[in-house]
Order: C-alpha cells, then sequence, then structure tokens
C-alpha cells in the first residue's frame, strides 16, 4: 500500500479532508432517511415479501406465484394477498410482482409481515439503505487514506451515486445485499469480521441464490469458518422453514426458478450480457443457436474476469472478482444488482499497489456514468442496452485493475485457515 508523501500533507488538505468527511457522511444520512422522503411511493419489491409472510403459514402453494415464467403473472391468491399488503390505491395490475426469494427466507418474511405491511415496507427500505451505506462506510475506510484528494473523490462517488441508490431504496430491493457483501470481502482478522462476511454472504444466498458460487472461492483460500458459518446459517432457517411451512415450497421454488430462467431474454427490464446478445439477432425468445451463443459469450466474459481477478491478486479482489463474473453469467440482471460494480471497481482500486487521484477518479467516473441510467429506471423506465455494454466495459476496467495489482505469484502468501 503507496503512503502520501510527508510534505503533501497540511493544514489545508486536513481540512479539506474533515470537510470531505463531514459531506461524505452527509449523504448517506440523506440515504437513511430517503424512506421517509419516498413515502408516498409504493416499495414494489418489499410487498411480494409482505404477501409471501401473510400466505406461508396456511395457504404455501400461492407462496410461489409466478407463472408461465412471467414475474407478472401471478396466481389469484398471491395477487390478493400483494394487493392487500401494498398502500391504499396502488395500482396492482401493473406492479404486482412474485416473491423469488429462496425458502430459508421464509421465516424472516413471516416476521417481517407480522410487523405489520406499513412498517414492514419501511423496514425492507431501511435495509436497502442501510445495506449500501455501510458498503460505501466500507469503501471510504479502504481508500480515503490512500491519495491526497480520495476524501473529496469519495465524497464525489456518494453524491453522484445517490440517483442509483434511490432505485433499490425506493423499491425496498434487497439487492444492495450483493454490493455489501462484496465490500465486506472474506474478512477473517477479528471475529467480528468473519461474523459479519458470513452474515453477509449467507443472506445474498438466501435473497438472490447465485452467491453460493462463490463457496469454492471460499473453500480455496480455506475461509472455512465463514464458508462453514455463512452454511450453518442458512441450514438453520431451511430447518425452521421445514418447521414452519409444508415443504412442497421447495418444489415450487425450484419450479418457478427454472421457468423464470427461462424467460428472461423477453423481459424489458433485463440488462444480462445474454439478453443483450441474444437481442441483437433480433426480437423475441431466441433460437437454440442463438442462446448458445449468447451463453457462450457470457461464460467467457466471466471466465475473463476470474482470470484477471484470481491470478496474483488478494483475497479481496478474487472476492469481487468472483462476484462480477457470476453478474455477467447471470441470466437476469435488473439496474440495481450493478451495485456490484461499484464495489467490485472500490475494491480493485484499494488492492492497487500504487494508488493516485487520477486512478482513483475512475470510481466518480464510474458513478458519474450511473446517473444517466439510474434516472428512468427511478421512474419505472428501463435502458437494458446501456444497462450490458456498460456492465461490459466496467468489466474491462475491472480486469486492468486487478492485474496492475497483482503480485508475481511467488510472492503471494497462501491463505491461513479461516
Amino acid at each position: 500500500m503507496d503512503r502520501n508523501r510527508k510534505g503533501s500533507s497540511g493544514p489545508n488538505r486536513n481540512a479539506r479532508g474533515r470537510i470531505s468527511f463531514r459531506l461524505f457522511i452527509a449523504i448517506l444520512a440523506c440515504w437513511m432517511i430517503m424512506p421517509f422522503a419516498l413515502g408516498g411511493r409504493i416499495a414494489q419489491d418489499a410487498v411480494p415479501y409482505l404477501a409471501a409472510g401473510h400466505l406461508a403459514k396456511h395457504h404455501p402453494s400461492e407462496v410461489y406465484a409466478a407463472r408461465h415464467g412471467d414475474l407478472f403473472d401471478l396466481r389469484p391468491g398471491f395477487r390478493t394477498a400483494w394487493c392487500r399488503s401494498a398502500p391504499p390505491g396502488s395500482n396492482c395490475d401493473d406492479l404486482a410482482v412474485a416473491f423469488v426469494a429462496t425458502p430459508p427466507v421464509i421465516p424472516l418474511a413471516m416476521l417481517l409481515a407480522a410487523t405489520g405491511d406499513r412498517p414492514g415496507m419501511l423496514l425492507m427500505q431501511f435495509g436497502a439503505a442501510a445495506m449500501l451505506s455501510a458498503g460505501m462506510w466500507i469503501l471510504w475506510r479502504r481508500l480515503a487514506h490512500r491519495t491526497p484528494h480520495a476524501p473529496q473523490l469519495l465524497a464525489a462517488s456518494a453524491l453522484l451515486l445517490t440517483p442509483m441508490a434511490m432505485v433499490p431504496i425506493g423499491l425496498g430491493q434487497t439487492s444492495p445485499i450483493l454490493f455489501l457483501s462484496l465490500c465486506i470481502g472474506p474478512n477473517r482478522k477479528t471475529t467480528r469480521g468473519r461474523v459479519a462476511s458470513a452474515a453477509a454472504w449467507a443472506a445474498a444466498c438466501g435473497l438472490k441464490v447465485f452467491p453460493l458460487a462463490l463457496a469454492p472461492i471460499l473453500l480455496w483460500r480455506r475461509h472455512l469458518r465463514i464458508l462453514g458459518s455463512g452454511l450453518g446459517v442458512l441450514a438453520g432457517l431451511s430447518v425452521l422453514t421445514l418447521v414452519l411451512v409444508h415443504p412442497s415450497v421447495w418444489g415450487d421454488f425450484v419450479r418457478t426458478t427454472l421457468q423464470l430462467n427461462g424467460h428472461t431474454t423477453t423481459n424489458p427490464y433485463n440488462g444480462a450480457i445474454d439478453a443483450f446478445v441474444a437481442r441483437l439477432f433480433g426480437p423475441g425468445d431466441p433460437g437454440t443457436s442463438v442462446a448458445l451463443v449468447a451463453r457462450g459469450v457470457t461464460v467467457a466474459g466471466g471466465a475473463a474476469v476470474c482470470w484477471f481477478g484470481m491470478r496474483g491478486t488478494d483475497d479481496d479482489t478474487r472476492w469481487a472478482a468472483g462476484y462480477l463474473a457470476l453478474l455477467l453469467v447471470t441470466p437476469l440482471v435488473w439496474w440495481h444488482y450493478v451495485w456490484v460494480v461499484i464495489g467490485a471497481i472500490g475494491v480493485v482500486l484499494a488492492a492497487q499497489r500504487r494508488l493516485g487521484d487520477r486512478v482513483l477518479a475512475i470510481l466518480p467516473v464510474t458513478a458519474a456514468i450511473s446517473v444517466a441510467p439510474s434516472i428512468p429506471n427511478g421512474n419505472g423506465h428501463s435502458w437494458p442496452q446501456v444497462q450490458a455494454i456498460l456492465l461490459i466495459a466496467a468489466a474491462v476496467v475491472f480486469c486492468v485493475l486487478a492485474r496492475r495489482s497483482a503480485r508475481p505469484r511467488a510472492s503471494v502468501s497462501p491463505a491461513s485457515a479461516g
């Protein structure tokens, strides 16, 4: 890690740093009060958790309600429960969406529903805000001391990311857990760090499924306590689900997930690379050959990120590379998933042996680029092609930075037991 020259510090720089820090904290505070600021807006992605929580005990067959691979084509019982949980006057016909989290999350959804519909929605929104704020705070801790103008660049990044933060906070989305888990990394230095890392990863697995594919990284780098604790949390919640809810929900989850994955390219909000490549050949469902080409492109992209991100780099960069690679190969990528890009860029910048203001400026530049797609997304519209192009560009930048941070393989010390 580089250190600033003694002569570069001084009263003026310290004063600017304090002002930037206060601005940074003020911006995160604004994120935390955003659920109140957006009070007149329905938390569209929080309501399915409330509906599932209400239905799980007595109507388990209605929990996984998506039909025909369409998130908006719902079974009548779930749609009714969704509309009852939504604020009065909500347009259920256009906004009602399915519950898609894994069965181990159902007990948590039941607990959320027990708090009441309005409090439950606020809790989901506050959860999104807290996870984004915590992830940004971790990036501050990693980067604020690294360059003369790092505090100013980080404060600018937080400000520019505010429109992007409004999307998952307003929706009551759970995707910020991906950003938080990536920013924490496989932290094993303290017991608190291992607990936070395991809890964030377990939550990401339960809510989004695909982070389970990161388990081999934990095993490879011998973060065994994090791996065991995370899997233990999931196992405990799975047992609780079996106790509280009819076992049929497991089969329903698998069935609806496979159906949803089979119709991702027709989703107008999907900015995945898979869908982007398929759309290049024309609208509608792609044929078998087009689908194979699209899948091949995504796998090649994910493999490239792993190749550059995991060879001779530190474990936090490897963890970030894993998350970013999964985002490239996942068939359904919403705009709020792109917070993974912000976290990955931040982590790989922190891994640089030599870091100057010009290189660190990549982070606020990335944040600035996020503003344009965030505004239409916050108003119910999407630019999936733009999103996919930005994802590809970010992967290239990450690969360059990861290679720049890599050390000769002989100098990389093996990880000790987690």
